[in-house]
């Protein structure tokens, strides 16, 4: 569903201030009805226009289970035959998401693990603009927590090791866990219409993100064990290093099957895809592993989903056993070297992020010496700077009474091969995700496809010029 309408945005400008905030804690550590204070990441970043003058589209997203490519060619899936000839999602489902991810999300052939309580459809609020240089995206979604935090480790006394507690749903939690996943929004961009597969009559204009969904991919119907991909050749540990099957185009694959092709990949093909630009942009919001670093994530999607071609993340992963080059807290600036378990707890978690540089820096190398105690928390993502085109887009980011506010900034032309090159005049194909409540994968909302266009072009979202 879309509505456009102007509304008035007074331009967000803060400092960033200590942050507390309860997790949520659907966990045997303790449950909580406390409130959450505001979290701002926007630090001093100043919209050079006027969000008041930019059109405002509403979209619905909504919840599509394990709904791959894969089944929308089924006869199961009503609008099967349509697709074969052309006719893309929006024909049958415009105006209907709602409902559709109502249907979807309390479980049936397509959600065997439904998550108690998650609503189907959230509306996602967008406005866009540009100017000479840059391109900016500002995005408002209700969430009713911010997810700041992601993959925890908590010091199991008994064993004398650190142990991973947290989970994401719909995982039952054992002891001493909880949830704990980060908020996130993701957009695909493509400026071609890559079709579904090889002479197929639809693309990314016609069915969205589906042209990167398929059943092998983590959390769907038929997706291989971590040994077989692991085992091989290309996208196993001999090669890319991987053990699961993300995003990818089916163009990317020199056979096709029910389960994708995932094993079948045509690496020559994919090379000349990418050399003549027929991949995704990928641009993600994370709310634990770059939002704290005022960064997304700029990825690209074709024979599996890539960060960028250069530079490093905003974070990096640590794993038990820990040892003298991955790090702690710095009790000094902290007042800790182990997060204690009873701040979060209570919800007091302004010193939780982990920075290894910038101006908040709060790390120390950790000392196998230090004494940890039963119910002390590390995070295994710790942030830093991204750089090269992995560091290409901006996140300047706010929760507040229970809504996330999200302004995404890159260079029209980053300068880097994996980033599309945003032109006036250019309408481009879009999609975007939502995860929401602790969910990864597949249990994340979308949108059926849509239109942006930079300046005075039709589009179902309208970038102006603000210069």
């Amino acid at each position: 569903m879309l509505k456009i309408c102007f509304s008035g945005f007074a331009v967000m400008l803060a400092s960033f201030i200590a942050f507390g905030v309860n997790l949520g804690l659907s966990s045997h550590l303790e449950e909580t009805d406390q409130e959450y204070p505001s979290i701002d990441f926007t630090g001093d970043f100043v919209f050079p226009g006027d969000w008041g003058d930019v059109p405002t589209t509403w979209v619905t997203t909504f919840y599509p289970g394990q709904s791959s490519w894969q089944w929308l060619e089924r006869e199961a899936h009503p609008g099967a035959s349509g697709l074969a000839n052309g006719t893309g999602c929006r024909s049958c489902h415009e105006g209907r998401e709602e409902a559709l991810g109502e249907s979807l999300v309390k479980g049936n052939e397509l959600e065997p693990t439904p998550i108690e309580g998650k609503a189907g459809a959230k509306d996602l609020k967008l406005q866009a603009a540009y100017d000479e240089q840059y391109f900016y995206l500002r995005a408002e979604w209700e969430s009713e927590r911010p997810g700041i935090t992601h993959g925890t480790y908590r010091y199991d006394e008994s064993k004398g090791e650190w142990i991973r507690a947290s989970k994401n749903k719909p995982y039952p939690l054992g002891k001493n866990e909880f949830y704990s996943y980060e908020d996130r929004l993701a957009l695909i961009l493509d400026d071609q219409n890559i079709a579904a597969y090889a002479g197929a009559q639809v693309g990314v204009k016609e069915v969205g993100c589906w042209v990167t969904c398929h059943s092998s991919m983590r959390e769907m119907p038929k997706r291989p064990s971590t040994e077989e991909v692991k085992a091989h050749p290309y996208l196993g540990e001999d090669n890319l290093g991987e053990d699961d099957i993300r995003k990818y185009l089916l163009k990317t694959r020199y056979e096709l099957d029910e389960a994708g092709g995932w094993d079948k990949v045509d690496s020559e093909k994919a090379e000349q895809m990418f050399e003549e630009g027929e991949f995704l942009d990928l641009i993600q919001f994370r709310g634990a592993r770059s939002a704290p670093m005022q960064s997304a994530s700029s990825d690209y999607v074709l024979e599996y989903r890539f960060s960028g071609v250069s530079g490093v993340n905003s974070w990096i992963n640590q794993d038990p056993p820990y040892v003298e080059s991955d790090w702690m807290y710095d009790r000094e600036k902290t007042g800790f070297n182990f997060f204690p378990e009873e701040k979060l707890k209570a919800g007091e978690i302004d010193q939780y992020p982990l920075y290894t540089e910038g101006p908040k820096q709060n790390w120390a190398h950790y000392d196998p010496e230090a004494e940890a105690r039963d119910g002390d928390m590390l995070p295994r993502r710790i942030l830093r700077e991204a750089t090269g085109s992995r560091g290409a887009v901006d996140a300047y980011s706010k929760w507040e009474d229970g809504k996330w506010a999200v302004t995404l900034v890159r260079e029209l032309d980053t300068g880097y091969p994996d980033d599309k090159v945003l032109t006036e005049g250019n309408v481009y194909n879009v999609g975007f995700g939502l995860f929401d409540d602790h969910v990864s994968s597949r249990f994340h909302y979308v949108t059926l496809p849509l239109t942006m266009g930079l300046g005075d072009v039709e589009a179902d979202i309208q970038a102006i010029r603000i210069d």
